[in-house]
């Protein structure tokens, strides 16, 4: 887990308990490729240190048939089609698509044509980010979605998938990315990015929570101490 996860899974936990919601932790697995031994117990470890407390839990490579049949009822309505093996969106020509973005506070648009028929199920059986996290969210009732700055080009995508499947589009929100010094993105080129790593280096978590939780975001009466959430 970076810090700019650890970010994320701070401000998606405090929007979830002042809505009177709950927050979910999702493992979203079915990258098997870039999957890392023990990175569950490092994740629910890492949320336990700094007091989240995940009311509902899912793995989502223990719901392959669930997103498997999604897929084929994409195929069965026209929305999707098979390709060697996996199946593919099929992105209608010259459509808008438009949400607002709670976070960004404003209307975001794309048009169709600037989008590709992208995988949503592969030829091995596991279904791609795009696919499982649209099923999920339906299917965990999901009402508010936080992500990095870096996925909103996914969501043009994802908002087709809520369309074609007749699901209810939750709110959506983007955070900014954090940056290092240069003004590039962070990376394990320029020092450790990762909470266990800093952890390991001496860091308290206490000043890692007052560190990530002020990047950002500022209150509106300038604390700039904050221990816990």
């Amino acid at each position: 887990m970076h810090i700019g996860n650890l970010r994320t899974a701070f401000y998606a936990y405090v929007l979830a308990k002042h809505e009177n919601g709950d927050f979910v932790l999702r493992i979203e697995d079915t990258d098997k490729k870039r999957e890392v031994e023990g990175g569950i117990n490092e994740i629910k470890g890492l949320l336990k240190i700094f007091g989240i407390k995940w009311d509902e839990y899912y793995v989502q490579s223990e719901r392959l048939d669930l997103y498997k049949d999604a897929a084929k009822r994409l195929v069965k309505e026209g929305y999707a089609y098979e390709d060697e093996g996996a199946i593919r969106i099929k992105i209608p020509k010259n459509e808008t698509v438009l949400y607002h973005d709670f976070v960004l506070d404003k209307n975001i648009s794309w048009n169709t044509d600037t989008l590709k028929d992208l995988v949503l199920l592969k030829s091995d059986g596991f279904p791609t980010y795009h696919l499982a996290v649209v099923v999920d969210d339906h299917e965990m009732s999901i009402t508010h979605v936080l992500r990095g700055h870096d996925w909103l080009p996914s969501t043009p995508l994802h908002l087709l998938l809520y369309k074609f499947f007749g699901y209810k589009i939750p709110e959506i929100g983007h955070l900014t990315d954090i940056m290092d010094p240069e003004g590039g993105k962070l990376s394990k080129r320029k020092g450790s990015t990762s909470v266990s790593g800093l952890i390991n280096e001496g860091y308290l978590p206490e000043a890692l929570f007052n560190f990530v939780v002020l990047l950002g975001w500022a209150p509106k009466d300038n604390q700039e101490l904050f221990t816990s959430l």
